[in-house]
């Protein structure tokens, strides 16, 4: 008998969810993990994963309860608030050179939502949001024309580095991809109006 998923929205509360779609998410994330902790692919899941194909659709369970729980514009809203109202205030020339805020997938799935950050893939890495990834959002200075730019880049390990624990150097460096927004343009340079920045995040914290 199939049984129903029902999403649980609460003032005050983070958002959850009962039923398959939770029980599928726990179970895939915990062969996830199994992976990228050393296990060979072929023998996850007590040998029953056979290929990345099979690893792929466990991690399309996860993606989709990420998009359900957090990504909802109104929900991802209300959830981000605080982050963005952090990220917001950490730059300016008072504030200090490099802010390091940590958080959880459903974190970045929420704050991308809320700012519009476009539809992107990490090449290597069957994840939107694999673990220890890090946003990297920078503001630079056109000298020429005197105008605040911003460049938000996605810094990850791909699904071979993360499941060989191989470490990172020069030889053998992280993956990163620049992020676009909606109502942020971004030049082939990956650089985008730092005002327009301000707007997104200033509607977000009214």
């Amino acid at each position: 008998m199939a049984q129903e998923t029902d999403v649980k929205i609460e003032a005050g509360k983070e958002p959850g969810v009962v039923g398959p779609l939770r029980t599928g998410t726990s179970i895939a994330d915990a062969f996830i993990l199994q992976y990228y902790e050393g296990t060979p692919i072929n023998k996850i899941g007590w040998g029953r994963i056979k290929d990345e194909k099979q690893l792929a659709d466990l991690v399309s369970i996860k993606e989709y309860y990420n998009s359900v729980v957090f990504s909802a514009p109104v929900v991802a809203k209300a959830v981000s608030a605080n982050l963005v109202k952090a990220l917001a205030g950490s730059f300016g020339e008072q504030q200090p050179k490099f802010t390091f805020l940590v958080g959880h997938d459903s974190n970045v799935a929420s704050l991308f939502s809320a700012l519009g950050v476009k539809p992107y893939h990490l090449p290597h890495q069957l994840e939107t949001t694999p673990i220890g990834g890090k946003v990297v959002f920078q503001r630079w200075r056109n000298n020429a024309s005197n105008k605040a730019l911003l460049k938000v880049e996605y810094v990850y390990q791909s699904t071979e580095q993360l499941a060989t624990s191989a470490p990172l150097n020069r030889a053998n460096p992280p993956q990163h991809v620049t992020l676009t927004f909606s109502e942020c343009p971004t030049n082939d340079k990956g650089f985008c109006p730092f005002e327009d920045f301000e707007k997104i995040t200033k509607a977000l914290t009214q």
